[in-house]
């Protein structure tokens, strides 16, 4: 694998951490409706939901770039080796940039957990 598919394959986790990230922040706080006291949880959510479609044109547009790559990648297998894991420090930092404060995918899903 050259340089150039490595830097393709952890753009393509960088993204899915984003795009995790966003999905499971919003299946916590998601509603179908909101009272007067949550107008601001429902401008979060839908800057959130931008956000996401965001990063999910991103992904399309790599995706559609390197087709044939991504087609004949084993991305199960590539998800299990440590130089393509998102770092908990990178994750902090996406979710700053997408939630405006630091959490991992971990702590969002127990928090999902224990809704």
């Amino acid at each position: 694998m050259n340089e150039n598919e490595k830097q393709l394959i952890i753009k393509f986790f960088e993204l899915k951490a984003k795009q995790l990230i966003c999905k499971v922040w919003l299946a916590i706080n998601q509603k179908p409706g909101y009272t007067n006291d949550e107008v601001g949880l429902m401008m979060k959510v839908l800057e959130v939901q931008h956000k996401l479609e965001d990063v999910e044109a991103e992904m399309f547009e790599l995706l559609k770039a390197n087709e044939t790559f991504f087609m004949n990648a084993d991305l199960q297998e590539l998800a299990n080796q440590q130089e393509f894991k998102v770092s908990f420090d990178k994750q902090k930092e996406y979710s700053k940039e997408l939630l405006g404060y630091e959490t991992t995918i971990e702590d969002l899903l127990e928090r999902y957990s224990k809704r």
